[in-house]
Order: C-alpha cells, then sequence, then structure tokens
C-alpha cells in the first residue's frame, strides 16, 4: 500500500506543476504489484480499487506518463526515503522532495 499511495502523490504533485503538459511523468517501483496495478487497473485487489480510481482521475490531468518497474537493489535509497515519510505530516513535502531527486538524478544522465 505504501507503494501505491507514493506513485498517487507523485501523479498528484506532477499534474499540479507546470511539467503537467510539458513533459512525461516517469515513476519508478520496485513494487511488480504496484506496476501492474497502476497500469491494469482491473487486475488490482479491491481495497486498492479506491486510491487507484483517484490516479485514474490524475493520469487524465498529465499529457504523458509511465510507470515502470526497478529492482528494489537499485533502489534502495528512494525506498528508504518513502519508508521514513509514511505516517509523517510533512509527507507532500518529502513526496516532493523525493520526486526532485528523482528528476535532478534523470536530468543528470
Amino acid at each position: 500500500m505504501a507503494e501505491l499511495l507514493a506513485i498517487k502523490e507523485a501523479f498528484l504533485i506532477y499534474a499540479a506543476s507546470s511539467w503537467a503538459h510539458q513533459s512525461c511523468l516517469i515513476v519508478e517501483s520496485d513494487s511488480r504489484n504496484s506496476v501492474k496495478w497502476v497500469t491494469e487497473i482491473e487486475t488490482a485487489p479491491w481495497r486498492f480499487r479506491q486510491v487507484l480510481f483517484k490516479m485514474e482521475e490524475l493520469k487524465k490531468k498529465v499529457s504523458s506518463w509511465k510507470v515502470v518497474h526497478i529492482y528494489r537493489e537499485v533502489n534502495h535509497i528512494a525506498d528508504g526515503l518513502a519508508k521514513s515519510i509514511i505516517g509523517k505530516s510533512t509527507a507532500v513535502l518529502s513526496s516532493f522532495l523525493l520526486i526532485s531527486f528523482a528528476l535532478l538524478l534523470l536530468s543528470a544522465i
């Protein structure tokens, strides 16, 4: 569930940004299930559908997006950051910083 919420936060922040109609949102996750459920909502367990339906609305606000699986060994820094913000009142700010950090890394490639 934490992975799905983190992906939803990424869509929420990105959809509200000026980038929403200019560039592609690429979300990387080490959860194969989350990647599958976000891209194929009908395969998700019913208990996650509310989060996924909200994500479907957010996807419509983004011109281009992609959710891809990466291996946990590659994602250990982001995974640790994501787990450290669960349940904190600064989750939105922390998610934004995490996304900004990921975008910075991608722009360096």
